[in-house]
């Protein structure tokens, strides 16, 4: 415990920490959604979707997570879960249909 107080004061300036974790988060994100909604959803995607629901569980460090963080966590949780049985099923995963389809904010969180 004593050797990680003495390193905590070489870590630097994290006054900018949450919204570089939060950019990272958001791009990982961003990178599995658009390979999911393109219809080429692999083990590599789901892999994405999980490595972006965990940043994003270590925002809540930070404090309450913003409401576009905490929609985009849950669409990765539920869809990363749906994603896994398809291909452990051997069926290839399909995209969630578009907002103007299912109408509303939340519909992309269903499977």
């Amino acid at each position: 415990m004593d050797q990680a107080e003495r390193q905590k004061g070489s870590v630097g300036d994290l006054s900018d920490a949450k919204d570089r974790v939060e950019l990272f988060a958001l791009q990982l994100f961003q990178k599995a959604d658009t390979e999911f909604r393109t219809g080429v959803a692999t083990k590599n995607t789901l892999g994405k979707f999980r490595a972006a629901c965990i940043i994003m569980e270590v925002l809540k460090q930070f404090g309450e997570m913003d409401e576009d963080i905490a929609q985009k966590y849950k669409f990765a949780k539920v869809w990363s879960a749906r994603i896994y049985n398809d291909i452990k099923n051997g069926v290839q995963p399909l995209p969630p249909p578009a907002l103007s389809e299912m109408g509303g904010a939340n519909a992309d969180c269903n499977p």
